[in-house]
Parts: structure tokens; sequence; C-alpha cells
């Protein structure tokens, strides 16, 4: 789907609750139709200090599995991992069972350096990010990095919604406030007033990644059903039900 194409599928969802919308869509004969609603990158905290507690570091990633899981079609998700330095682990578009085969592999070893994860991730979308599309990232940490702020900001700035997540009772609540986007009450403390932060303990981070997905899902526009008539070799013409 071309630029254009996917800007009239933003519009018209933007214009409209729930509506159906008729569009001629121009795309090489051997080639599948994708529209594409967000693109997520996963910024995960694989420092030492995740396994310290038994149970913490397995939790955690069984609740970004979770979410994998729970966000829907036409959703773009990559994966980065955070230590002493920070790594792409799966690029925009991997499919739903490999970054889980990823985050199954992961072990908890060295520094927390949270702007290298964040600096990882933002590169991703200026990459591979899809045209005209919400961006979004997800920053979970246990620890502290007096040198994120400037990252995150730089983030913001240029469009990515960063939802963040104090993890465990050493992660910096003050700190993962200010890196998350607005709106929030910026008081030091993570509260209900902090839409895209969180604090996150083992019982309940499963349920944390779980409204994120929510979080996700009712800020983009999916395409719900997308079927086409081929009226000639080239040209596809299809019905298209937005919600958002």
């Amino acid at each position: 789907v071309t630029p254009t194409t996917q800007h009239l599928l933003e519009a018209n969802a933007e214009n409209f609750s729930e509506s159906s919308a008729r569009i001629n869509v121009s795309v090489p004969e051997d080639q599948d139709v994708n529209i594409t609603a967000a693109d997520v990158m996963i910024v995960f905290d694989t420092s030492a200090s995740m396994g310290f507690q038994p149970g913490k570091f397995d939790n955690a990633t069984s609740g970004a599995k979770t979410l994998v899981d729970s966000l829907g079609p036409g959703i773009n998700v990559g994966f980065v991992q955070f230590s002493n330095f920070a790594a792409l682990e799966d690029p925009l578009g991997t499919s739903d069972s490999e970054i889980n085969a990823t985050i199954d592999s992961l072990s908890p070893g060295g520094g927390t350096s949270i702007d290298a994860g964040i600096n990882v991730a933002q590169q991703e979308f200026v990459d591979n990010a899809s045209f005209s599309t919400p961006n979004f990232m997800i920053v979970l940490a246990d620890g502290v990095d007096s040198g994120v702020r400037p990252a995150a900001n730089d983030s913001k700035d240029n469009g990515t919604q960063i939802i963040s997540i104090a993890y465990g009772s050493g992660a910096d609540e003050n700190l993962m406030e200010d890196i998350s986007s607005p709106p929030k009450l910026d008081d030091g403390i993570i509260n209900e007033s902090d839409e895209n932060a969180f604090v996150g303990a083992q019982a309940d981070i499963d349920q944390i990644f779980t409204d994120i997905g929510g979080i996700i899902a009712n800020d983009t526009a999916t395409v719900q059903d997308f079927e086409l008539d081929y009226e000639q070799p080239g040209n596809v013409s299809g019905e298209v039900s937005l919600e958002t």
C-alpha cells in the first residue's frame, strides 16, 4: 500500500469511530497488500539486577510475551535488549513467534544503560517505521541511568510515545515518570495521573503489559477487514472496515 493510501486510511479512522471506506490501490500482481496501523518497539532491561530475585526476570519476560501476543494484525513489533549496551534483537515486522523465541533466550547480566536501549529503538523507527503511523516505545527497567533523559526527550520530540515501566524495588520511579510521554503529573511519583508510566512488581507485571496493549489498541486505528477484488491486473479495489 502506498503512503498516500495509508494516509487515506488513517484519515478515515480519525473521522469515524467505526466506518467502511471504498478505496482503490495499485500494487504489483505478485505482492500482498499489507496495511500497518502502528509500530511498536519493546525495550527490555537484561541487566544483572533483573536476576537478583527468584522469578523476577522470568515474570518480566512472560509479561513481554503477553504484550507481543496481544497486539493484533497490522501492528509491527520489534525488540531491543539492553544492559551495558543495547542490541536490536528483532527489527520491526518480526513475527510474534520469533520475538517470543528471542525473549525466551534472554538472560540477565551487566549494567543498566537505558539510554542505549532507547537510542537503538528510536533508530529502528527512523530506519524502518511505516509512513505516518504512531510509534510506541515500551521501556522496562529496574535500575537507574542518569543519562537517559536526553535520549528519551529526543525520541518524544520526534513523535514517539514512550510508555515506561519502573520494575521492581530498585527502579527509579522519578526517572521512569520523567521519560514517559504525557499526560502526566511530573511529581516524581508514578500514579494514575501518569497515563504512560507504570510501577510493576512480579505479581502484576503481566497485567501491566496487558494494560499497555490496551493503550496501544485505543490509540491505534486498526484494519478489521480488507477484502480485495481484482478488477484487472495490477489494480486492486477493496472494502476496508476501520475501527479506532
